[in-house]
């Protein structure tokens, strides 16, 4: 949480217990924190996943070419350009495709 909103709610609670805010502004206010929290852990999971994704296709392609991961990221990125798609994608599918091959291979 960052301080601002941190500060927010220290301030409505001390509001609240001092009389001045009526507790139903105060739950609301919370449950919005709250729900703005959720998405915000949300989004970082999604991140992290994404992430997760890209190291992966980069070692994948760095196992097959003998490159380093530097110049796998490079490939990456510019067959994600060429294709007009977001590198996760181009990630995924290339990761999608390894494992398949993998599996009908063992």
């Amino acid at each position: 949480m960052d301080d601002a909103r941190r500060s927010r709610t220290r301030n409505t609670s001390e509001l609240v217990q001092a009389g001045r805010v009526p507790a139903p502004v105060a739950e609301a206010e919370q449950t919005d924190e709250v729900t703005a929290l959720r998405l915000e852990v949300e989004q970082l999971r999604a991140a992290l996943a994404t992430r997760d994704m890209i190291w992966t296709a980069k070692t994948v392609i760095a196992a097959t070419t003998g490159c380093s991961p530097q110049e796998a990221h490079e490939l990456l990125v510019r067959q994600s350009q060429f294709e007009h798609r977001k590198l996760r994608d181009v990630a995924l599918e290339l990761v999608n495709r390894h494992e398949s091959s993998a599996r009908r291979a063992g």
